[in-house]
């Protein structure tokens, strides 16, 4: 490979990485608010599961999702929602699939949110329709920061090998 092109790949998959790095390291952040949100009483409503096929995986099988409808009321108004952690139901695949999984492990986490129980909800005060049953930080959070920071490494690793360790093919045909 040309050394200005190598050079430029290094230089692309770094700063690749260094922006996956700081876009994660922003959801984190952002992800840690919602632990200071306002926590109010609210019920839930509903508590079942979504059936999804695996495909996202290249598994074989069902996925089952929790999905618990909860109200509370905030400022005076009431308020429904079903998002249990703070990132809803999609970021790239990822974000809710910490809740997934089998059908068996699913009824067991919805054992714990039976209908017309007493649950805690961390309201965002800016904009009280965000509520969270979970504000505690799940590894799905970090994902984008994992990705970038492995990216970099990558790319630093590239850069060691491919510039300091290529065999000059003129002097690899001499020494045979």
């Amino acid at each position: 490979m040309d050394g200005k092109i190598a050079r430029g790949v290094y230089v692309l998959l770094f700063l690749s990485g260094l922006g996956l790095c700081c876009l994660g390291f922003v959801d984190i952040i952002d992800a840690r608010k919602c632990r200071s949100w306002d926590v109010v009483p609210g019920r839930i409503m509903d508590s079942s599961f979504v059936e999804t096929s695996d495909i996202h995986k290249n598994r074989i099988g069902q996925t089952y999702i929790p999905d618990i409808k909860y109200e509370y009321s905030y400022a005076g108004t009431t308020q429904f929602n079903n998002q249990i952690g703070y990132f809803g139901k999609s970021l790239s695949g990822v974000s809710e699939s910490f809740y997934e999984g089998t059908e068996a492990d699913v009824v067991t986490m919805l054992s714990d949110y039976p209908v017309d129980l007493a649950v805690d909800v961390f309201v965002n005060p800016e904009r009280p329709s965000q509520s969270v049953l979970d504000a505690g930080l799940k590894f799905p959070v970090f994902m984008p920061f994992l990705y970038g920071f492995f990216l970099i490494l990558f790319s630093i690793h590239l850069y060691v090998f491919g510039c300091f360790y290529v065999t000059d093919n003129k002097s690899a045909g001499k020494l045979a």
